[in-house]
């Protein structure tokens, strides 16, 4: 975990309102580690928004730490401030390589669909999705979902932070969405992203992590 300390430092005299992990925070790790993990990263900040990937443990999805301040979104609507909401899903498109949570890209529209509609206003959203929407210029494979595609031109919102594809790094636009996956941070990858009256500002930043 010597990347997650490194990022701290870097971050430690940064003020942060809140830190988005997207997601494979262990590969095929338990619980308790991808706790650990989550518990060092919130250090810098007041609270953390999480989700599962497809490497987790299947049973993360189920786990959240609100008291601490460790926040599980999958499948949930949850008011950040007085202007906006975060909505998130976890775990990979089901496929023939075989993870620990992956899901039907049905189910990924019908999760986000139903927990969106929980939310107060459904205009003022940020999408927390492991597997990214369709159609990003970095991810040659198509390893998108076409469901997330769908929700953010039928929602549009404000931003979606995305994981999954390890060796795809960018920001893009998808149906005047702006969509960011900031990379893996075992590689040392993070963003930083400020919102503003609804300007979103997305940073792709690096550290050294050996």
């Amino acid at each position: 975990m010597y990347y997650v300390s490194s990022l701290v430092k870097r971050m430690r005299d940064h003020t942060l309102d809140y830190i988005i992990v997207t997601g494979d925070l262990t590969s095929y790790g338990s619980i308790t580690e991808a706790y650990n993990i989550l518990s060092i990263l919130k250090s810098i900040s007041q609270r953390l928004y999480f989700i599962p990937g497809d490497y987790d443990h299947k049973m993360l999805a189920e786990y959240s730490w609100d008291d601490e301040g460790l926040i599980n979104v999958h499948g949930k609507c949850y008011q950040l401030n007085e202007k906006y909401f975060i909505v998130g899903v976890g775990g990979g498109l089901l496929t023939a390589e075989s993870r620990n949570f992956q899901l039907r890209d049905q189910e990924i529209y019908d999760i986000l669909n139903k927990a969106i509609s929980k939310c107060k206003d459904s205009n003022n959203l940020i999408l927390i999705t492991h597997t990214p929407p369709l159609g990003l210029q970095c991810d040659v494979e198509g390893y998108g979902s076409l469901a997330i595609r769908e929700i953010a031109r039928e929602f549009k919102p404000l931003l979606i932070v995305s994981g999954h594809i390890h060796d795809c790094k960018c920001i893009s636009l998808i149906d005047e969405v702006k969509v960011v996956l900031p990379g893996p941070l075992r590689r040392g990858y993070y963003s930083i992203i400020s919102i503003v009256d609804h300007e979103v500002n997305v940073y792709l930043e690096r550290i050294d992590v050996y």
